[in-house]
């Protein structure tokens, strides 16, 4: 019951995170909008639950495999945050964004 609820509250903040990374490069990032100062913090907080779920999937799956493949998904935002460069931001958004939104295919996929 615990790893049912933990995976469709990591499919949830998964696609969550996805579109407000691409509201972050398409739209706040084009226009300097007043929403900047209180989008970071919204963006932060919700990449810190992705990271907290990751890591509380990989406690609770079964088989050591998803436990490697989930904890590579809950380690990929550090990886990422050591290679962005102010240049590349875009780029390295792109990636985050197509990693989480593999991780939340691969929930899915596991659910079955």
């Amino acid at each position: 019951m615990c790893l049912t609820v933990l995976q469709y509250l990591f499919i949830f903040i998964s696609f969550l995170l996805a579109s407000l990374i691409a509201v972050q490069i398409f739209y706040i990032s084009k226009f300097k909008s007043d929403y900047a100062e209180h989008f970071v913090p919204v963006l932060t907080s919700i990449l810190l639950f992705y990271i907290i779920l990751a890591f509380a999937l990989v406690v609770f799956l079964h088989g050591c495999l998803s436990r490697a493949i989930m904890l590579f998904f809950a380690v990929v935002p550090f990886i990422i945050g050591k290679l962005v460069t102010y240049k590349k931001v875009g780029l390295y958004s792109l990636i985050q964004i197509m990693c989480v939104l593999a991780s939340a295919v691969f929930v899915i996929l596991l659910m079955r």
